[in-house]
């Protein structure tokens, strides 16, 4: 839960530099799950390899101990990651709604 709280503290920083709003996050104990409002200027492939580089660099640094069983690896993240575009309406909400189902510090 710590981890998640904090990965969670992370993204919403890391969003700011990007003039991005975290929407939703949860997660679970081998992946996340971000709701994310982004320009269409941002290069979506650049954002996540921020986000994973600099997550993987402050979890590491902070909860070295806990996560070691939870590496691929020696890696914290996965090369592999998936984008779903949603607009504004139904679609959104139905992704806000199953992100808030997932577990989640937050959420339990």
């Amino acid at each position: 839960e710590s981890i998640l709280t904090r990965m969670g503290e992370i993204f919403k920083e890391m969003y700011q530099d990007y003039n991005a709003e975290l929407r939703e996050f949860s997660g679970e104990s081998d992946h996340v799950h971000l709701l994310v409002e982004i320009s269409p200027s941002v290069r979506i492939s650049d954002l996540v390899r921020t986000l994973k580089s600099v997550s993987s660099g402050k979890i590491r640094q902070e909860f070295s101990q806990q996560i070691r069983h939870y590496l691929w690896g020696k890696r914290f993240w996965t090369r592999s990651y998936c984008v779903i575009s949603v607009g504004d309406g139904a679609p959104t909400q139905v992704i806000e709604k199953y992100i808030q189902k997932q577990k989640c510090p937050t959420n339990n």
